[in-house]
């Protein structure tokens, strides 16, 4: 039982080193991504401003695109909102299956009140197994959602 034990620690440390190294590698790629998107938005508003003001005036065309921009805030800010609560909403069924877990866990190692709990090492070991199981594919289920 130790060695299935140590086969799943084994496992998760690879699998967190993995993680670990494809977050580096994304981070250096998203700020390079960032920061070249960044200058293409200061020079397509920049174009766009100044066909504006060529066509409507300057004061027109600042105000049409300060206009623009408070309302890609303001879209910006409900994605933000509708992230955070599908992200809110996943933790509470996290908390959730995490608390079913130990009650189970509760459960199989002392029994219930009857006396009719499973007070063997090995169902106990399969209950824990079981467990770690399924966090580490609620773990995969969350990193695959956030490569879209």
């Amino acid at each position: 039982m130790f060695r299935i034990a140590r086969l799943f620690v084994t496992l998760g440390a690879s699998r967190l080193g993995d993680l670990r190294d494809r977050a580096g590698h994304r981070i250096v790629f998203l700020a390079i991504i960032g920061g070249l998107g960044g200058l293409f938005a200061i020079f397509a508003l920049a174009a766009i401003t100044a066909a504006l003001a060529t066509w409507l005036g300057i004061v027109a065309a600042l105000a049409i695109m300060s206009f623009c921009c408070f309302m890609g805030a303001v879209a910006a800010y409900f994605a933000m909102e509708a992230i955070d609560r599908r992200h809110r909403e996943r933790l509470a069924q996290k908390a959730a299956l995490q608390r079913r877990l130990s009650e189970v866990a509760v459960l199989a190692a002392f029994g219930d009140r009857q006396g009719r709990g499973l007070r063997t090492d090995r169902v106990v070991g399969f209950g824990l197994i079981a467990g770690a199981l399924a966090l580490l594919l609620l773990g995969s289920r969350e990193d695959d959602d956030s490569d879209g």
